[in-house]
Parts: structure tokens; sequence; C-alpha cells
């Protein structure tokens, strides 16, 4: 099965100490993409990849 990746945004920063991240959203529907329970792969040059759940989310000055 071929999945086809798309670029939604990118890691800015880590918040708090429950693992949350802040994210630039690059999409045009960053409501859909970083819906909760949505999954998304983090790609990482060296680390490679990981899949993550959304958990919760919140926009706070253009970041989710």
């Amino acid at each position: 099965m071929n999945i086809e990746r798309l670029t939604v945004g990118h890691l800015v920063n880590t918040h708090g100490i429950r693992g949350e991240v802040k994210v630039m959203p690059v999409t045009d529907f960053p409501e859909a993409r970083f819906k909760a329970g949505n999954r998304l792969i983090v790609s990482h040059a060296t680390l490679g990849d990981r899949e993550f759940t959304v958990d919760r989310v919140r926009v706070h000055r253009g970041f989710y």
C-alpha cells in the first residue's frame, strides 16, 4: 500500500510537561488536520519517522 505524505505543519517548540508541542500549520485546512483522534507522522532527519495520535488541540496566536 502506498501512503501519500503531505506536510501539514512544522513543529516549532515543545510546551509544558505533558508532551505538548507547538505547530505552525502549513495546510489550508488546519482544523481538519489537527483534529483530536487524527494520526500524524512526525519525520526527523536523524531520528526517523514516528506516528502520533492527536489527543487534544487548542489554537493560540495562529499556532496549534
